[in-house]
């Protein structure tokens, strides 16, 4: 926990939180936190800052904490523009990828089923709003960020055409060329939109849905990757792409 991200559902005055049981345990536990102590926090979607503890409820596991707020700024990312389309996943591989977006301050994540989607996954828990903001809370401690992604799950991957902006669009393809190659180009100051298929790939009638909104394939690694290792390595070669040294 990188920092500690305050929820209005937690607040009980102007500036005191009560934290919830899961982050009252990691301060106790992990942080190993006295009353004083400050710690960084901010608060979801609006502020950052730092928290002092004023009281711990040791017998009940419970946090009390002072929110001072430093910056309504908050900083962006390399990867604020970037907005994915996913298909769905097993339930585990989905709360890795809400997670590694709000790690990773990108902007808009959809889930979307493919030809070859497994459409029982869609009876999990994790697609109910609680489950959703659980995993980006833990995203958002982890990369020390305040602003919360968008997680949408569409009926189907024609809905993808509603929610299309302007600006480049890449497909995950193991085939196709490499995303590093200087032959691939786009503007990556303007929104990027990526598609990512289930872990047996797209098929062939995907990829010519995909190709037929402009979306161009390429390739992240010469190997076979599960969804959220691809997903992992596309946002890494993008930020390399974007650093001020390439």
């Amino acid at each position: 926990m990188n920092r500690i991200i305050l929820e209005e559902t937690e607040r009980i005055g102007d500036s005191l939180f009560c934290l919830d049981n899961r982050k009252s345990n990691h301060i106790l536990k992990t942080l190993k936190s006295q009353i004083g102590d400050k710690l960084k926090a901010g608060l979801l979607n609006q502020s950052i800052g730092t928290t002092i503890i004023q009281s711990i409820d040791y017998e009940n596991r419970k946090v009390k904490v002072i929110y001072q707020e430093e910056n309504t700024n908050y900083p962006l990312t390399n990867l604020t523009n970037i907005r994915v389309f996913s298909s769905i996943q097993r339930p585990q591989t989905v709360k890795k990828m809400i997670q590694l977006s709000a790690t990773c301050g990108v902007s808009e994540l959809f889930f979307f089923p493919a030809d070859k989607s497994e459409f029982s996954y869609l009876n999990s828990s994790i697609w109910s709003e609680k489950s959703i903001l659980e995993e980006v809370i833990l995203g958002l401690e982890q990369g020390g960020r305040i602003k919360q992604p968008q997680v949408l799950v569409l009926k189907n991957k024609y809905k993808i055409k509603d929610h299309l902006t302007l600006g480049d669009r890449i497909v995950l393809d193991f085939n196709a060329k490499s995303l590093l190659d200087h032959k691939v180009e786009y503007n990556i100051d303007k929104p990027l939109q990526i598609a990512i298929g289930p872990e047996s790939g797209f098929t062939e009638e995907d990829l010519i849905f995909f190709t037929g909104l402009n979306f161009e394939k390429i390739s992240v690694s010469e190997n076979i990757l599960r969804s959220e290792l691809a997903f992992a390595f596309v946002l890494s070669q993008l930020e390399l792409l974007k650093s001020p040294s390439t």
